[in-house]
């Protein structure tokens, strides 16, 4: 053999060595792996084996006493419980009875005050009842009252005592009593005056005068007169009553309280003075006219006093001074302008 070939056969490739040596190791692995598993399996199923009964016993022992602890925490709970809710609702409670002690303390105030107010209101209701009867008694003799003689209708008496007890009745001209009657009845009646506490009266069947007289005592009838005037006025309207006047067509009827010759005149006077006023100081001017005292009055300020004589005698008018100067009122010009009013002719005088 050539000493050329053996070095040539002699020569190891590096690949080929690695992979020998990696196929060894990974056998060995196996195997060590292999050897290790087996002892681990095996030390573990000894220790399982070996403590079993012992980690059994333990916890069969603990659980009996767990178990023992849970059932008396449990038997304990209910009077703990108790306990805590006794600590927790027994201050609410009396809070809850003291309000309501407090409360029924007022009821029983309240029910006092109402027992003695039921016992005042039945006193005040049996004195409000026998006051009643009382007045209804009273009534009774009032309305049993003839009224006092008044002067006759068409007296010349002029400064004469009114009659409160009347309502005079114009009716411009001559109708029947009974036609008035029958008009004037229903408005009466629907003011509250019955049948039997009035009548009509008049000097004749046919006339122009006629007079409601109201009956009772003074003080009653001249209330039941207040009361009728009062519902002449429906709103911001008067009532009209009209009568049939036969031959001279429809009469209308003037309703008025009764008055005196003076107080006619005075009244009628007044209109002209407040016209022939606002004629010459224009509608602005807030005249007034106090019946009761015979004044006219300059926005509420008197102006002047009206003293009305008989018959055809002039009126005296009486000035104030101070209305006159405050509101500049040109005395002399508003005297000449009424004159012919306060002093009326006295028409000629006649001789054989």
């Amino acid at each position: 053999m050539d000493m050329d070939d053996t070095d040539d056969e002699m020569e190891v490739d590096p690949e080929h060595v690695r992979i020998m040596v990696a196929e060894l190791l990974g056998s060995e692995m196996a195997k060590y792996q292999a050897a290790l598993n087996a002892h681990i399996d095996e030390c573990v199923t000894s220790t399982v084996k070996t403590e079993t009964p012992t980690m059994q016993q333990f916890l069969a022992s603990n659980l009996d006493e767990c178990f023992s602890k849970c059932k008396a925490d449990l038997d304990a709970l209910p009077s703990k419980l108790d306990a805590q809710i006794v600590a927790a609702v027994t201050p609410k409670i009396d809070e809850v009875r003291r309000e309501l002690n407090t409360r029924c303390d007022s009821l029983k105030m309240d029910i006092m005050a109402v027992d003695t107010r039921v016992d005042l209101q039945d006193k005040l209701l049996r004195e409000m009842q026998e006051q009643i009867k009382q007045l209804q008694s009273a009534l009774a003799v009032a309305n049993s009252t003839t009224p006092a003689p008044r002067p006759a209708a068409g007296s010349d008496t002029f400064t004469r005592d009114t009659d409160e007890t009347i309502i005079q009745v114009f009716a411009g001209k001559l109708v029947a009593k009974s036609a008035v009657h029958d008009v004037l009845a229903p408005w009466v009646e629907e003011s509250g005056v019955t049948s039997e506490q009035w009548e009509l009266t008049a000097t004749d069947p046919l006339s122009k005068f006629f007079t409601i007289q109201l009956k009772g005592a003074v003080g009653l009838a001249a209330r039941r007169v207040q009361k009728l005037l009062a519902s002449l006025r429906v709103g911001n309207t008067w009532r009209e009553f009209n009568v049939e006047a036969h031959a001279w067509g429809q009469a209308r009827l003037h309703l008025s309280q009764d008055k005196n010759a003076k107080q006619i005149k005075t009244e009628v006077i007044d209109r002209k003075l407040r016209s022939k006023f606002v004629e010459l100081y224009g509608a602005s001017q807030r005249v007034f006219f106090d019946r009761d005292r015979g004044w006219l009055s300059l926005r509420w300020d008197a102006l002047c006093k009206l003293e009305c004589l008989p018959g055809r005698e002039p009126t005296r008018v009486l000035w104030n001074p101070g209305t006159i100067s405050k509101y500049s009122v040109p005395k002399d010009r508003l005297v000449d302008a009424v004159k012919d009013i306060i002093e009326p002719g006295r028409g000629p005088e006649w001789c054989l």
